[in-house]
This record gives C-alpha cells, structure tokens and sequence, in this order.
C-alpha cells in the first residue's frame, strides 16, 4: 500500500519507509539551504489555504540591498528590525526566506498579508528605511499582489523548483564572512491559514497511475508557461535506473483542491483509496 497526503494546495505520494528523519535542529548551527529546510518549506506552503485570503490583501515581494551585511547576525538584526516596523502597522502575517544574488548579496523574498490601510509603497519605504545602511533603493524592490489561488500557484512552482544546488541557494554563492552559520534560511509569523493533511491509503495501482498523471500535469503546465528548464526537468522526474528504487520513488505536486479531488475521482476508477 501506498499513502496520499492531501494538502490544501497540493499533495504528495510515497511508500513508508523505516528511515527516521532528525527532529530538533539547532538553527544556530545551519549552513544555509538543505534538503531538509527546502522539504519543510515545501510542506507549509502546501498547508496554506489561499481561498482564505482576503481580496487583495496578499503581496510576494522581493528586497535587495546594494551593500552585504558583514555577518549573518546582522542580516538578521535588518530582517528582526524590518519585521517590529512592520508590526507597528499591524502588519503581522509574513512569510519569507533568503537567497543570494550572484554578486554575494543576500535577498529577501517572501509573502505578506497587508491590512487595507498599508499599501505596498509603505511595506517598500520601511524596507528602504531600515537598511538604509546598506544602500537599499526604493526602485530595486518588487512588490506584486496575489489576487486568486492562481497567483499562489504560480508563486509556489517558481519557488518550489529551486533546489539546494540552485545558484540562488548554493553556498558558492554565499558571501566570505557568512561561511560556517548562517542561521535560519526561512520562516514565518502571524495567522496563516494553514491545515493539516489529508492521510489516505491507496494500492500500487493507484500510485503509479498517480505518479504518472502528476508528471503530465507539470509538464504540460510546463509547455504552457514556455520554460524549457522545467520541460526538461519534468521530463526526467521518474527517470530511475535502479529497479528496486524504481517503483518506490514518492511523488508532490502543488495544485488547487478542486484539481486534487478531480484526480481522486479518476483514481477510484483504478482501485481502492481508503482513509
């Protein structure tokens, strides 16, 4: 038997296994993006249920610096700093992560719910205003509204296909002094609408027919965006020349719930699913 888990914006397949994941991990001692932080970011953008945002109100953003902070421990000073000015404003619902820029520089990205009374040109000044020492612009900072569970979804594949070798997330792409330590990658604060998985059980049938449709679905969304790293990409997401591994390799797709309970009603069509 196989399980499903049902998110609110995706779902995933895979076989149990007797590997135990580690539990508490001292953020302290991270060194920038792992398979473990990029997995565990995955997972709670899954969980978030955009049909609960209010019109609007939802914004990705973008924010860079001309000047690299020295340290880690003073990229997040900046960062802690930004968010308390943004909590004067009531502004307590954000998401964000870092990344680097090919030039060493760190960036912040991320996903902000606005009350109505602050626009994105305040959420940019205060930016703007608390790293005035390292040079930020007004100019180089982006900041998008999501308005459907579109938007999300397009939020979720670009961040969703970078992986730890991803120049972006590459620690060859870090700056000299954050070598070592580099604390937390990413993280979250305020309400969110979030929901814990579905479980379901399904046969070996069902999952590889699963497996199969989930590749089809990203690779002609693929095609339809014109990206030929992601065409090439999905084409080869099942390749596996081991036979053993083969059949076992898990599958997660990011899509909206009414996709997922589509792909539910074919499925029962291929064998049982159960609770």
């Amino acid at each position: 038997m196989a399980n499903l888990r049902l998110y609110p914006s995706g779902l995933t397949a895979f076989h149990e296994s007797n590997h135990t994941r580690p539990g508490f991990i001292d953020k302290s001692e991270v060194s920038g993006w792992s398979k473990h932080s990029t997995r565990s970011l995955i997972q709670f953008l899954k969980s978030v249920n955009p049909l609960k945002f209010s019109a609007g109100s939802c914004y990705c953003f973008t924010l860079t610096l001309r000047r690299c902070p020295s340290t880690p421990q003073d990229w997040k000073r900046l960062r802690e700093s930004f968010f308390r000015s943004l909590h004067r404003h009531e502004v307590s619902s954000i998401l964000w992560l870092t990344e680097w820029q090919r030039r060493g520089v760190p960036h912040l990205h991320g996903i902000v719910l606005l009350p109505c009374a602050f626009s994105p040109g305040d959420f940019v000044g205060a930016w703007v205003y608390c790293a005035r020492k390292y040079q930020a612009q007004a100019h180089c900072q982006h900041a998008r509204a999501i308005y459907d569970p579109l938007g999300w979804s397009e939020y979720l594949a670009k961040h969703s296909a970078r992986g730890v070798s991803n120049y972006q997330r590459s620690a060859a792409s870090m700056p000299a002094g954050w070598q070592g330590k580099t604390g937390r990658m990413w993280g979250h604060r305020g309400a969110w609408p979030t929901y814990p998985p579905i479980e379901l059980n399904c046969s070996r049938a069902v999952f590889f027919r699963l497996r199969r449709l989930l590749k089809a679905r990203a690779l002609s969304q693929a095609r339809s965006r014109g990206d030929p790293r992601a065409i090439r990409f999905c084409r080869t997401t099942l390749k596996c020349n081991d036979p053993i591994l083969s059949p076992l390799r898990g599958v997660s797709h990011f899509c909206d719930q009414a996709t997922t309970l589509r792909l539910l009603d074919y499925l029962q069509t291929v064998g049982p699913i159960e609770c």
